[in-house]
């Protein structure tokens, strides 16, 4: 359904594009300034449908840190060590009714990573609100957890 509209979107400023800049015809009853109008088209025809096809949710877990990058909004990963965190369990996550939709998201709930699906995990740190990830492989953190934690306390 994202991708519907995203497509939708940016065949709308290519079409544009295609008619004020290449065609030299103005697009609309008023028309944007031709600068204005190919930035907003680089923007929306090109760079967010690469950025959101190429964004990637990257989450580790060892004996010694939690660690988690959306690609390419995080240029650093981010890090926690294991003792910093109480628990991580595997949740249902319902993108656009519990977040909103997807991408780095706030709720009530916690702060969310979104990546798509309807799997997750329940991150909990001791410093304060869960933070929830969007994962096809929830299980596997929820058992490396609980044997980290096991192993280590």
């Amino acid at each position: 359904m994202i991708w519907v509209l995203l497509a939708g979107v940016a065949a709308l400023f290519w079409y544009a594009f295609y008619v004020q800049i290449i065609s030299g015809e103005p697009f609309g009853t008023r028309p944007a300034p031709d600068a204005l109008l190919v930035i907003i088209w680089f923007f929306t025809g090109i760079a967010l449908p690469y950025a959101a096809y190429k964004s990637e949710l990257v989450l580790e877990i060892d004996h010694t840190r939690f660690a988690y990058r959306f690609i390419p909004f995080h240029i650093n990963r981010q890090e926690y060590p294991i003792s910093a965190i109480t628990n991580i369990e595997k949740v249902k996550i319902r993108p656009v009714l519990n977040f909103g939709g997807y991408g780095i998201r706030y709720s009530f709930k916690g702060k969310g990573y979104i990546q798509g699906g309807s799997k997750g995990i329940k991150v909990s740190f001791r410093s304060g609100r869960p933070v929830f990830f969007s994962t096809n492989h929830p299980d596997e953190f929820v058992e490396a957890f609980k044997r980290i934690k096991k192993e280590r306390f």
